[in-house]
């Protein structure tokens, strides 16, 4: 029994494919027709459809050209442990959308406030989205347990409430420092307003107390946190100057000479 041939227009109508994507294809080396005649005209029998089918799933589970011309001349146990690792790559691309989409309800949350931040800001806040599992292990290394747990119970509808409480914050300290001192009154409050916040964060009602008292090599931590947490600074170097002066004038006002 003769076997049917279909011309190319033919199969692509049958397959749902454009004639284009099947000339691609044969380019590629990866479905050729079964047929060609001396004028060039290509052939496709039925057995080319179940090629074709392989090569729309594999397309469909995200592997690249490349990878479907090996998965298809591939053994099966190849082809599984292929699989297995395509589709941990499709884990660790959901969880960065997860990320973004975080991100951007995050970013959303904070621009729709009456006074929005600057890029810089924002930069930060998102950063400190995409790193937040680095940050949590951080915290884990250099603080007491008690904190650690504290901050791993707070919730996602929380942590958005506090991106846009430190945005909102950090663009006062910002606009503040362009004309008031680091003693002011009016950077004062906000390095108080930084400092509740924190507590809240940490769960501690007198944080400067608390944290001061802990026997903690404070320089060290400092260094090691501007080193391997935050890659991307909501300030300018010249406003953490001045900022690291109005936390020491802070501490000086309530009889800390040295949080070291």
């Amino acid at each position: 029994m003769n076997e049917t041939l279909y011309t190319i227009g033919k199969f692509a109508k049958k397959t749902g494919v454009t004639v284009r994507t099947l000339r691609y294809y044969d380019q590629q080396e990866m479905i050729k027709p079964s047929f060609v005649s001396e004028s060039g005209r290509r052939y496709y029998k039925d057995e080319d459809l179940v090629v074709l089918q392989q090569i729309l799933s594999l397309k469909f589970l995200d592997f690249s050209l490349q990878q479907i011309r090996e998965l298809l001349a591939a053994a099966d146990g190849d082809l599984t442990s292929s699989l297995k690792m395509q589709k941990e790559l499709m884990i660790q691309k959901q969880n960065h959308l997860n990320r973004v989409i975080l991100s951007l309800d995050h970013a959303i949350g904070i621009f729709e406030t009456e006074k929005r931040p600057n890029l810089q800001i924002l930069s930060f806040v998102i950063d400190s989205i995409q790193n937040e599992e680095g940050h949590m292990d951080w915290v884990k290394q250099n603080f007491p347990e008690r904190y650690a747990k504290r901050v791993e119970s707070i919730t996602g509808d929380e942590w958005m409430e506090l991106h846009k409480k430190t945005a909102l914050l950090f663009q006062e300290m910002k606009e503040a420092l362009k004309t008031w001192k680091p003693e002011s009154p009016q950077v004062q409050r906000l390095v108080g307003e930084c400092l509740d916040m924190l507590a809240g964060i940490l769960g501690e009602q007198d944080i400067l107390t608390d944290m001061i008292s802990l026997d903690l090599d404070w320089e060290g931590i400092g260094e090691k946190a501007e080193q391997d947490l935050f890659s991307v600074s909501p300030f300018t170097r010249q406003e953490e100057k001045l900022i690291e002066k109005a936390f020491e004038h802070y501490y000086i006002g309530r009889g800390i000479q040295s949080h070291d």
